[in-house]
């Protein structure tokens, strides 16, 4: 996978395929560390079924409750 930087205003302009590939590794990667390293995201991820390696899109968590965006501001990270 290429190194991107996600915050350079040129990524938006990638292709479609592309990005979505990026944002997919990048979710993988952050995904496995919270699982891997903080007990709080390890025991919510395995409640709610989460295999990293099965996710296929970028959007794929918002789609579970437990990772709404309207329910994540209030979980503390650790």
């Amino acid at each position: 996978m290429p190194k991107v930087n996600l915050a350079d205003p040129g990524f938006d302009t990638l292709d479609i395929r592309v990005r979505d590939a990026v944002l997919l590794d990048v979710l993988r990667q952050q995904l496995a560390f919270l699982h891997d390293e903080v007990p709080f995201w390890s025991a919510r991820l395995d409640k709610a079924g989460v295999d990293v390696r099965r996710i296929e899109s970028p959007r794929g968590p918002r789609s579970h409750p437990d990772f709404h965006e309207s329910r994540t501001p209030q979980c503390s990270p650790a």
